[in-house]
């Protein structure tokens, strides 16, 4: 039990921080033109990463999920422009 906390901490950790910097580095204006928002999903990748296994949870859904590409389109054709 208590490897598989530990376990779950040694991985959770640098994937949640890698995720938290990942979502931080997108302004806050892609997230609301994209309909997301910023301040939600960064407090839910803190939250869990701070639980250990939550922070590989928090970045398998923030990489898989339409949030991460919608803010990815905005900034691309902000950029573009």
């Amino acid at each position: 039990m208590l490897t598989t906390i530990v376990f779950g901490y040694v991985l959770g950790l640098p994937t949640g921080c890698l995720v938290v910097f990942d979502m931080a580095r997108y302004p806050r204006r892609a997230y609301r033109i994209s309909g997301h928002h910023k301040r939600r999903w960064i407090g839910w990748a803190v939250v869990l990463t701070l639980t250990g296994w939550g922070g590989l949870l928090i970045g398998g859904l923030w990489l898989l999920s339409n949030a991460r590409h919608d803010v990815v389109d905005v900034t691309d054709r902000q950029q573009r422009v």
